[in-house]
């Protein structure tokens, strides 16, 4: 009988464990109301990611919330300790993506009433900028530990609620969410594991350049041991400028390797960039959710940008 009851105290404990753990790998859902305010503004931009195995298209909105210098926002980071410079210009964005279902590639769009949220499970604009600024900074404190945990520069609980023709609505599909900081100060060494700075002064570093280093740098062992892996651990999980064409700014990363409960996630991978605009395309390579890798090595292009159509070809 000791025994039984020994047995059910362990089963009962691990159950308990493990309804933990499902707790802290997928938070409750949060709905964002995404309306223009003084201190963001909101872009929509749509896109078509295409797989090159099968070349399916996938349909993505991506919503840009990107937060002015305001009075509100620096009063609000004025009371809170931080490790963020702010001396070099710093901005913040949010961005929302909504991806198209892993099978047919569509999004699907449900009507929803305000008073039917409950007001806990409910973000404004604002709510959401302090969120963002929160775990940047955190993010930052710990020392940029993104190969250790990158939930702080992600989240998966998050759901946009925008409105389509005349009535408010959110995306029955898988919405993941981002955290930048966005600077225009220019830098010339490139920041070790900094994977939530957008600098569009910064060096630039074409990834062609970066290629040949790393294999030059694998046939010098003899002079430095293990050269490639040092040039990587100084790169990896940093975006790095690509390029710049007329006002568009390309970036890359090498990504470092990151654990956490719910997905595992290289960030938003290639990407353009447009200030004040936010990311306009982008190939979400690595995302792996559900067990399986989201796009799988995707082409990108952008068709529109606020309902503006955007001639842009596939990349």
């Amino acid at each position: 009988m000791k025994k039984l009851l020994f047995i059910l105290l362990i089963v009962t404990a691990s159950l308990e464990s493990l309804v933990a753990q499902e707790a802290f790998r997928y938070p409750p859902i949060k709905y964002v109301l995404l309306t223009e305010v003084d201190t963001a503004t909101v872009k929509e931009v749509v896109m078509q990611n295409r797989r090159r195995h099968d070349q399916k298209d996938f349909e993505v909105v991506l919503y840009n919330v990107f937060y002015h210098r305001n009075a509100n926002l620096d009063e609000w980071q004025k009371n809170h300790m931080s490790a963020i410079d702010h001396n070099i210009g710093s901005e913040f964005l949010t961005t929302l993506s909504v991806l198209g279902d892993q099978k047919t590639g569509k999004i699907h769009w449900k009507p929803i009433k305000l008073d039917t949220i409950d007001r806990y499970k409910l973000l404004t604009v604002e709510q959401l900028g302090k969120m963002a600024y929160a775990n940047i900074d955190r993010y930052f404190s710990d020392c940029k530990q993104l190969a250790l945990n990158n939930n702080y520069l992600k989240a998966l609980n998050l759901i946009p609620v925008v409105r389509r023709g005349k009535e408010l609505m959110y995306p029955d599909n898988t919405t993941l969410t981002e955290f930048y900081r966005v600077i225009d100060a220019a830098t010339w060494f490139v920041p070790h594991h900094d994977d939530v700075t957008i600098s569009t002064q910064a060096r630039v570093l074409p990834f062609e350049q970066v290629r040949d280093d790393l294999l030059a740098a694998r046939n010098q062992k003899n002079i430095r041991p293990a050269a490639d892996i040092y040039l990587l651990e100084d790169l990896g999980g940093t975006l790095l400028l690509e390029k710049q064409v007329n006002n568009v700014y390309h970036f890359w990363s090498y990504d470092a390797l990151p654990y956490d409960g719910s997905s595992f996630l290289y960030r938003t991978g290639d990407f353009k960039f447009i200030p004040r605009t936010g990311i306009i395309a982008t190939t979400y390579y690595g995302f792996i959710f559900g067990g399986e890798e989201y796009f799988t090595h995707p082409m990108f292009r952008t068709l529109s940008i606020n309902g503006v159509p955007y001639k842009s070809q596939y990349h």
